[in-house]
């Protein structure tokens, strides 16, 4: 049935904006819409369980500034930190170099710390229940000139005049919009290429802990500390939070990349979008958001395991793949890395292989892209919320 036919139906919704996605993302185009009085409805998969995944964030003043505008940034300081800085330690635990926090005085903002979850909540309070709509997920998108619909598995549809597609790295959005304009021969050979995942990263945030053995989650400020070596193929970054507690992650490049057609996708061969030359080093390699050293050869022959890209998923097993990181010293507390990780509850420890992407198509008649729905970027430090308020 066309959206013409149902448009003139007596009942049908007249919602302005459907926003597909309800991260922080979608959120804050929601929060902005209805500050700035135009209609709109979320549109989000999941059930409920945010508050219990994910890591930190780090947000600077492009986005403080912004939340000032929101009238969020009084909320946002009760639950974050103040950022000091940033410190890099080798396996042992010794001072390899560091970063200081942006300077507030000059920049007007200093960068906060906080998790995901916390922040996804003060957004998700000023969404009014009635236009966030949980357990929807979107099947169908149309748009003809009357304009657009999405219609849920449940077997319901919404209809308004555009749709944003704020449904992250693995956007149904996208994929719907792209396999329609590859039909027609409107999507770019780059839009065509399959997904190749190249880094992983582990998130977790601990159970509040005593600071008597762990002084530095008393301390008013959040300070961030890593471990970064060249001989370990993998780093440990983490910030102190609110409540006592350390928000972490663990990040990393794979021995081998995997690959993800779509249904627009070209071949699962593509030419690679990384740069050739390096061989291949035995378990992961280092994460580095500035350059890789995949080989043209190892795109070509990609590995067929199994994608993990659900981060509110508990992870699997992880013991074999990061053991060297595991046994490393650990910064905080007493013991390796592996001792600190037991103050994390096991189910609520994800595991996500990344991808590093900027398409080329964003928008096509009604339809929007914003976020990792069209630029993806690698769980460090908040990049993905960051880049998605902006485009908001």
């Amino acid at each position: 049935m066309s959206i013409l036919t149902i448009s003139h139906k007596k009942d049908h919704n007249t919602i302005k904006a459907l926003i597909v996605g309800g991260g922080i993302t979608g959120l804050a185009i929601a929060v902005m819409m209805d500050l700035a009085g135009i209609e709109y409805q979320v549109l989000e998969r999941n059930e409920g369980n945010e508050d219990e995944m994910g890591s930190f964030l780090s947000l600077g003043p492009p986005v403080l500034r912004l939340l000032e505008q929101m009238g969020l940034l009084k909320e946002f300081e009760k639950i974050s930190k103040p950022c000091s800085g940033m410190t890099i330690f080798d396996s042992e635990c010794r001072r390899m170099g560091g970063l200081e926090s942006l300077d507030k005085e000059r920049y007007g903002y200093a960068y906060r710390t906080t998790t995901r979850p916390l922040f996804h909540k003060i957004l998700r309070d000023r969404v009014p229940k009635s236009s966030l709509h949980r357990g929807k997920v979107v099947v169908e998108t149309l748009q003809n000139p009357n304009g657009v619909s999405c219609k849920c598995s449940d077997g319901s549809t919404y209809y308004g005049d555009i749709v944003i597609g704020a449904d992250g790295t693995h956007s149904l959005t996208r994929e719907r919009l792209y396999t329609q304009l590859a039909e027609l021969g409107k999507l770019s050979e780059a839009d065509m290429e399959p997904s190749v995942y190249e880094h992983v990263g582990l998130t977790g945030i601990s159970q509040p802990l005593d600071s008597k053995d762990f002084p530095v989650v008393a301390e008013e400020n959040s300070e961030v500390q890593v471990i970064y070596t060249k001989e370990l193929p993998c780093s440990f970054w983490y910030f102190p939070i609110n409540g006592n507690r350390i928000a972490w992650s663990v990040n990393g490049q794979l021995q081998a990349p995997k690959q993800k057609l779509h249904a627009y996708s070209r071949t699962a061969t593509s030419t690679p979008r990384r740069d050739p030359g390096a061989t291949k080093r035995p378990h992961l390699r280092h994460s580095s958001s500035f350059s890789s050293t995949i080989s043209s050869s190892a795109l070509s022959q990609p590995s067929h395991q199994k994608v993990h890209d659900d981060w509110l998923a508990t992870a699997p097993d992880f013991e074999e793949e990061f053991q060297e990181l595991l046994d490393a010293r650990c910064l905080v507390g007493v013991g390796s890395v592996r001792d600190f990780l037991r103050y994390t509850s096991r189910e609520h420890i994800s595991r996500v292989d990344q991808e590093e992407r900027l398409y080329k198509t964003w928008h096509h008649g009604r339809i929007v892209l914003v976020g990792d729905a069209c630029h993806q970027h690698l769980m460090i430090g908040g990049q993905g919320p960051t880049q998605g308020l902006l485009d908001a």
